[in-house]
């Protein structure tokens, strides 16, 4: 049977390697056996051209933790939950990422204006692809929300889904990049750990 190419390759997204092969395995405990075989296949002629390409790239066993993986690891995960296209993963993070400057209470006027317009994008991203999703519908947490009701019947005020979503991306971004990063540092501070941890594998 021929496989049909479904994976395309993270790095023409913008998306660093090494977090979309992560997800990638965490997403294919999903799929049917006969579906997961294929992508499997799929995905491993996808990696091994990745994988040159970052060989050719990158001549130093040193990278950016946060840069290449931990940054962008929760948010591949979030948007696939989401029912969201994958490549539209870097301008969510862009939107993440600004909606949580204000809290620096750091931040210059200017900015401030300038977040908050940003904001007001993602809603209305949120917005139109929770529309699209009444008549486009998947397994997914937009679809879910699109048609949420109370027990009584009433549907979910735009407002109420909208802070959901909102919280979804930014609380499970931050959060879990964070968590990533604090991980691997106890890693290199307690050598013993790492070792336990590799011996484990």
């Amino acid at each position: 049977r021929q496989v049909e190419k479904r994976h395309v390759p993270d790095r023409a997204l913008g998306l660093p390697l090494e977090a979309a092969v992560v997800v990638e395995e965490l997403l294919d405990r999903q799929r049917p056996g006969e579906e997961r075989a294929l992508h499997r296949i799929d995905r491993c002629l996808a990696a091994r051209h990745q994988a040159v390409q970052l060989g050719k790239e990158a001549r130093t066993p040193e990278c950016d933790f946060i840069e290449r993986f931990a940054a962008w690891l929760p948010i591949r995960v979030i948007t696939r939950l989401l029912g969201l296209p994958a490549e539209d993963a870097a301008q969510i993070k862009h939107w993440s990422d600004a909606w949580v400057e204000p809290l620096s209470g750091v931040i210059a006027l200017e900015r401030e204006i300038e977040v908050a317009k940003l904001g007001v994008e993602l809603q209305h991203y949120l917005a139109d692809a929770m529309e699209r999703k009444k008549s486009e519908p998947g397994e997914d947490v937009l679809t879910t929300l699109a048609s949420a009701c109370f027990p009584d019947g009433r549907p979910l005020p735009m407002a109420e889904k909208m802070g959901i979503a909102e919280h979804l991306i930014v609380g499970g971004h931050e959060t879990v990049t964070s968590a990533l990063a604090s991980g691997l540092w106890l890693l290199i501070d307690h050598p013993e750990v790492q070792r336990a941890l590799r011996r484990d594998r």
